[in-house]
């Protein structure tokens, strides 16, 4: 039920004080603090090295007790303190109120953000500015006083050349690290592995729901025991015990017994370490739970660059998944897209497409764009559009079924190659939209054409239907890039239809998505029709799509550019400018839209939309 119904994990646990999560976020919360405390770190620099860069919410440490409430997070330590007298590692939690900081900080009433002060505080300059500063921990600590520091983004160099790294060749690289950074991480990390070695079995009896719960509760990317494994068991210990930190006794005998890692496979399945028997055993879990992690271990990969693979999952089925930092779609990806296309036209049973980045796709690589056009490569850019028009429709027009099983960002292109495929098996944490004209573009890659085909096509097989409704809510759709805050609202605003699906829980997307592309074969699968399909409303419609926009302009809803680029998605919406409403093939939408993409891209105000997005990562209005 749990699994199924509410989309969520089980952990199996020991009723033991605080359970797993909480019992662990205790010691580490109170370890870090007092660490810093003691070696001068500052809040902004704890929380810079204790969030994302380990794989960690952005909250980081402190941040993350202001939101909690730092009476809470006093209670909860003090609380755990008097239950646990036989924790060897008691001392950290500093008693009723943890450290003299956190004391300081509940007898102030400064709680956190619902009293508007905690770690941190808001201070508004003359100009309306704010900024967020950090309590100085050391002067609190030692005077009593609570002074607070202007922000200075920190930066370390160990930091910059790892901060772009897969996760666990960062850590390696931080943990190694000959400065303060390295410092922190290395005892951050160290210390909270040691700490879970030490609750096994009183927590829990297994290693996977300990790494779970932290992941699960806390959105760690990896839990204790996996990161161990990543650092290397062996030589972890090693150092530990040379810096007087100890482990516990069973993770010796593993490694007297010559095993070196928790997490291992056999026979295509994964194994995990079991303290109680001092053997291997299967990790248990949903036939339902597919993770590109295992299939890269336990399956073929059929194809494969540095960005993009393709993999064989079975029964015939391929897998298309793509593993850059941010997920942006590029150019190499194409090359494993039109791979994958030929195999459709092959002997494979359909494609899965999936990944297990933070996000699905957060659309083009726009930077690549910018570049092309600084350097007026003009012909370059049109092959980039024309490359994922290309792709996309192979997809949609491939002899075998094509699945896509989004998961949080689809953004952009992101979106596209969704709609072009047969199925959406949808992540309920899906935030799905067109948003091209943010950056003042459109989208290029069959987004138009696919909302025109899917929306507004449909209610024109009747007579004497007016097509200017359907029209409009497209445009609003894409015109104010909207994009749908879970799953079921990506079915709302039109870019899931009643044929797709949304999965709560996140580890079933892929075995949901197989057995989709399963499905659609044994009901007989057959290519739909990309000839004379979508209906183009014609130059009347265009008319009454530019007085829609021309009012906005002039009531100062939209700015003159925003005008533009509205113009331009009215024209491929609307068709051109037909003398009346007929029906067209798919590619004639997808000239219109590489047309006008170009075109756009062209516009000085467009390419600081663009820039402006690169550098600050949020829309310009101008």
């Amino acid at each position: 039920f749990a699994e199924n119904v509410l989309g969520k994990g089980v952990v199996v646990c020991k009723d033991t004080p605080n359970f797993v999560a909480n019992r662990m976020i205790s010691f580490i919360q109170s370890d870090v603090m007092e660490f810093a405390i003691e070696n001068g770190y500052t809040v902004e620099a704890v929380d810079a090295l204790t969030g994302p860069l380990l794989g960690r919410p952005k909250t980081g440490t402190f941040r993350l007790n202001d939101i909690v409430g730092i009476d809470v997070m006093a209670l909860v330590g003090g609380n755990l303190y008097d239950l646990i007298p036989d924790d060897e590692d008691r001392e950290i939690l500093r008693g009723e109120y943890g450290s003299a900081v956190m004391k300081l900080l509940v007898d102030n009433k400064l709680l956190g953000n619902k009293s508007g002060q905690g770690f941190y505080k808001t201070v508004v300059d003359e100009k309306g500015k704010k900024s967020f500063w950090g309590l100085d921990l050391q002067t609190a600590a030692e005077d009593g006083k609570l002074d607070y520091v202007a922000p200075k983004k920190p930066k370390w160099s160990s930091v910059g050349d790892a901060r772009n790294l897969p996760i666990a060749d960062r850590l390696k690289a931080l943990v190694e690290a000959d400065d303060e950074a390295g410092e922190l991480v290395w005892h951050t990390l160290s210390r909270t592995m040691a700490y879970a070695s030490k609750r096994v079995p009183e927590i829990a009896d297994s290693l996977v729901d300990i790494d779970n719960a932290m992941k699960w509760g806390f959105a760690w990317e990896m839990g204790p025991f996996e990161t161990w494994d990543e650092l290397g068991v062996k030589p972890t210990v090693a150092r530990l015990e040379g810096e007087g930190v100890s482990v516990a006794p069973w993770i010796k005998q593993m490694l007297a017994a010559g095993n070196e890692r928790f997490y291992t496979y056999a026979n295509g399945k994964q194994m995990v370490y079991d303290p109680a028997s001092k053997a291997y055993v299967e990790v248990a879990r949903s036939p339902k739970s597919v993770s590109i992690k295992d299939i890269r271990r336990t399956r073929k990969e059929l194809t494969g660059n540095e960005m993009a693979s393709l993999w064989d999952i079975g029964d015939g089925v391929m897998l298309l998944e793509w593993h850059t930092r941010v997920n942006a779609l590029d150019g190499p990806m194409f090359d494993i897209m039109q791979e994958a296309i030929e195999r459709l036209h092959g002997n494979a049973s359909g494609l899965v497409i999936a990944n297990d980045g933070k996000n699905f796709a957060v659309g083009a690589n726009i930077f690549a764009m910018l570049l092309a056009v600084q350097s007026n490569m003009w012909s370059e850019l049109e092959m980039m559009i024309k490359f994922g028009q290309d792709a996309f429709m192979g997809f949609r027009s491939a002899p075998k079924p094509v699945v896509a099983a989004p998961h949080q960002m689809a953004l952009g292109g992101g979106c596209e190659i969704c709609l072009a495929a047969d199925r959406i098996i949808a992540d309920a944490e899906t935030y799905m939209g067109l948003v091209e004209v943010g950056i003042g573009v459109i989208p290029g890659w069959g987004g138009c054409k696919e909302m025109v085909r899917r929306h507004v096509s449909p209610h024109m097989h009747a007579t004497n239907v007016n097509p200017m409704p359907y029209l409009r809510k497209v445009f609003e759709t894409v015109g104010f890039a909207k994009v749908s805050t879970s799953g079921a609202e990506a079915r709302e605003l039109g870019y899931l239809s009643a044929d797709d699906r949304v999965v709560l829980n996140s580890d079933h997307r892929i075995a949901e998505a197989k057995q989709t592309v399963l499905a659609l074969n044994d009901a007989g699968y057959r290519a739909p029709n990309i000839k004379g399909n979508v209906y183009a409303a014609g130059r009347d419609m265009l008319a009454a799509v530019n007085i829609e926009v021309h009012s906005m302009i002039q009531g100062g809803y939209i700015t003159e550019h925003d005008g533009v680029v509205a113009r331009k998605l009215g024209y491929i919406l609307a068709g051109g400018e037909l003398s009346q409403g007929q029906w067209m093939d798919e590619q004639y939408f997808l000239d219109l839209e590489r047309e006008a993409f170009l075109s756009l891209v062209g516009e000085k105000k467009t390419q600081a939309r663009i820039q402006y997005m690169l550098e600050n990562n949020k829309p310009l209005r101008n």
